[in-house]
């Protein structure tokens, strides 16, 4: 889930400036989409707008949609930072995560604060595996919140003058961007995701959503197969 990670920085120096809330972190993520085949970028800043760490990888499933894409990299973010946690025995300063999907920061902040069990239909949910695997994460670090920003805004005012989210923002889509020309992982089966505890694999591939349907075409599909060749 981490993908690949870069910085000029230790991970023990990572640690220390991420312990210190002065410093205010924040941090983006983005996901790119070309042909079925998802990637995701993200970079992490402090209020001087150094960048501490960045990081990008494959995004897994099929269909592919932006929104699984940029789930992926806030389950990268999450996971990082959980780690460093318990590896260092760290108190997280309080950090902001922006996305520009919104429908994913709602369903993120919602799901975080219900306290009900998981229902086994919940499973069948698009993009549950991943999902589920955000929310146990942003449950583990309550000082991270999470927030949405416009998209694409350099196309628009020129990079100078965007905000510190929106030049964050920039620099996770071209990350992604980045690793999508770079990568060919679209036919890969997903590497299952803690919490997910069974995947559907339908043609080679990793289903994503509308998981009936997919079992009800594979059905039609096999019965129409032996249709045919029992008239041939």
């Amino acid at each position: 889930m981490l993908g690949t990670l870069e910085s000029k920085f230790s991970y023990e120096e990572i640690a220390s400036k991420l312990r210190e809330s002065q410093h205010h972190p924040s941090s983006a993520c983005d996901g790119s989409v070309a042909n079925n085949q998802g990637t995701f970028g993200w970079s992490m800043n402090l209020k001087n707008g150094t960048i501490i760490i960045e990081g990008s990888g494959p995004a897994y499933g099929s269909p592919m949609d932006s929104y699984r894409a940029e789930a992926y990299g806030k389950c990268s973010i999450l996971q990082f930072l959980f780690l460093l946690r318990e590896y260092y025995d760290l108190t997280l300063a309080p950090m902001q995560v922006y996305c520009d999907n919104e429908a994913l920061v709602e369903n993120v902040n919602n799901a975080r604060e219900q306290s009900r069990p998981q229902f086994p239909k919940d499973a069948l949910k698009a993009n549950w595996d991943v999902l589920q695997a955000v929310v146990r994460l942003a449950k583990l670090l309550p000082q991270i919140t999470f927030h949405h920003i416009r998209g694409h805004q350099d196309t628009q005012v020129a990079l100078d003058k965007l905000s510190r989210p929106a030049k964050l923002y920039v620099q996770a889509d071209k990350l992604a961007g980045n690793y999508q020309r770079l990568s060919s992982h679209k036919n890969t089966p997903a590497p299952m995701i803690e919490g997910t505890h069974c995947h559907l694999i339908y043609d080679g591939q990793t289903v994503s959503s509308k998981h009936c349907k997919h079992i009800r075409d594979h059905r039609r599909t096999r019965e129409l197969m032996t249709y045919i060749k029992q008239k041939t």
